[in-house]
């Protein structure tokens, strides 16, 4: 949007319930943090931890010594692409490296 030239908006979740730390105020963080101007309070935002994607890896971890076969077909997409589940935080964080050298 800002590469169009919007730096503003504003949240519009029509009928759906606010849920704190819920997708679209996830959504909104980032929105935010790449420099859009749009009304909100930062509490409604998930934690840098749930962002980061660290309660699954956390997850993931669990599972694969507790049910390998479960963890197989759980994060099968990521074994599939050579991304380690337990690595995701890692991953975002290159991730988000490469966004803001954009």
């Amino acid at each position: 949007a800002i590469v169009k030239g919007v730096d503003e908006a504003v949240l519009d979740i029509g009928f759906a319930t606010p849920v704190m730390g819920s997708a679209p105020f996830a959504a909104l963080k980032g929105a935010v943090d790449a420099g859009m101007n749009i009304p909100h309070s930062d509490v409604a935002f998930p934690s840098e931890e749930r962002i980061r994607g660290e309660h699954v890896a956390a997850y993931a971890a669990v599972l694969k010594k507790e049910n390998p076969d479960a963890y197989k077909r759980q994060f099968g997409a990521y074994i599939k692409k050579g991304l380690d589940p337990a690595d995701l935080p890692k991953h975002f964080e290159e991730i988000l490296a490469r966004v803001k050298a954009e």
